[in-house]
């Protein structure tokens, strides 16, 4: 594994024993890694689909998993030939996302421990998230969780969503983390890694 100075979490199983003094920062991923948010994701979608005459099943689902909101909704509009645009299809599935994760959203349990370990050694964190920033903001406000991150960056800043790396590195440039300083950095979960980093 080549070393840098960001310790990436997305889709960690398990809380990794880096040496304290090369994690500089941290920056998680949001759905499926800090929050149990797969079953209102589909709900979301399905909901948005069922409104125009379209069957939505979990099957379905599979195929988006991974991706961030704009690019779904724009395969989503494209497989099933909405006649509505993007922005509005993004919009209407983003209110009734919030709906539901605002009442039935939860922190994976060690995910909590893991945060109070990383606030113990005085790292920063930031969420990089292909959801809405603003829903996920409110989502970890509703957990107790917001304040352990200085920022939230959503896929929607950066020119390309997730899977592609982008969005942590444009997270780790507003942390003003020096990407060619030596430390440890791991991106678990992602299809596709930055060249410093290799898992």
């Amino acid at each position: 594994m080549i070393a840098t100075p960001i310790a990436f979490l997305a889709g960690e199983t398990e809380l990794r024993r880096e040496k304290p003094e090369l994690v500089k920062a941290v920056i998680f991923d949001l759905d499926g890694t800090l929050i149990d948010s797969e079953e209102n994701h589909y709900e979301s979608d399905r909901v948005l689909l069922a409104r125009r005459g379209v069957t939505f099943s979990r099957e379905d689902k599979k195929a988006f998993v991974g991706k961030d909101i704009t690019e779904m909704v724009r395969r989503i509009k494209a497989n099933y030939g909405l006649a509505s645009d993007a922005q509005s299809l993004m919009d209407e599935k983003n209110a009734i996302y919030r709906s539901l994760a605002l009442k039935s959203s939860r922190l994976y349990p060690p995910m909590k421990v893991v945060l109070e370990e990383f606030r113990k050694r005085k790292l920063p964190m930031a969420i990089a998230t292909g959801s809405n920033s603003s829903i996920a903001g409110e989502i970890l406000t509703s957990l107790g969780v917001r304040d352990f991150f200085t920022m939230i960056v959503s896929s929607s800043e950066v020119k390309k969503g997730k899977p592609e790396p982008d969005i942590f590195l444009e997270t780790a440039r507003r942390m003003a983390i020096d990407l060619r300083k030596p430390s440890s950095s791991r991106i678990p979960g992602s299809a596709s890694k930055p060249p410093f980093a290799r898992a």
